[in-house]
């Protein structure tokens, strides 16, 4: 389905799991059903302008770049996710808030330009990414109890910056 325009909603919800660059550069898309779904490819939903939210709240793990340039999306349940890859939300510049309390590694650039993303809880990180939340202008608070390892420039030019709980 890559580059589907015209495709505005996808309703799977016996698919357990998403290959790579299924649905890139579907502009149309607004609407994802995808209940089922454990596992999401590398850039599967790059360059969805068109998409505002999704649940995907049954997933483990978030292939690289896999949200790149989702420019609407501003909220996504991964409640069960553990690994997000690297560049998965790079450029998501409407994104405000995330849910990943499962998750234990953030990729490199994972969050990268994400300029509305205001906070975020992490209470299982232990690694995070190089440049993971650079660039992220609103981000305000972080809280990351268990991180063990930041990589190089994880919060460049986070000018909103005001506390970062590590212990």
């Amino acid at each position: 389905f890559n580059k589907c325009t015209g495709l505005t909603s996808i309703d799977l919800p016996k698919v357990t799991e998403i290959g790579n660059r299924a649905f890139a550069g579907c502009t149309g898309l607004t609407s994802i059903n995808l209940p089922q779904v454990t596992k999401i490819g590398y850039s599967t939903l790059q360059g969805c302008t068109g998409l505002t939210s999704i649940d995907l709240s049954q997933v483990t793990k978030i292939g690289n770049g896999t949200f790149v340039s989702c420019t609407s999306l501003t909220s996504i349940d991964l409640s069960q996710a553990t690994d997000i890859g690297e560049r998965a939300f790079w450029s998501c510049t409407a994104l405000t808030s995330i849910d990943l309390p499962q998750a234990t590694g953030i990729g490199e650039r994972a969050f990268q330009d994400c300029t509305a993303l205001a906070s975020i809880d992490l209470p299982k990180v232990t690694n995070i990414g190089i440049g993971a939340f650079a660039e992220c202008g609103k981000l305000a608070s972080i809280n990351l109890p268990q991180v063990t390892d930041i990589g190089e420039d994880a919060f460049y030019s986070c000018p909103d910056l005001k506390s970062i709980v590590l212990s």
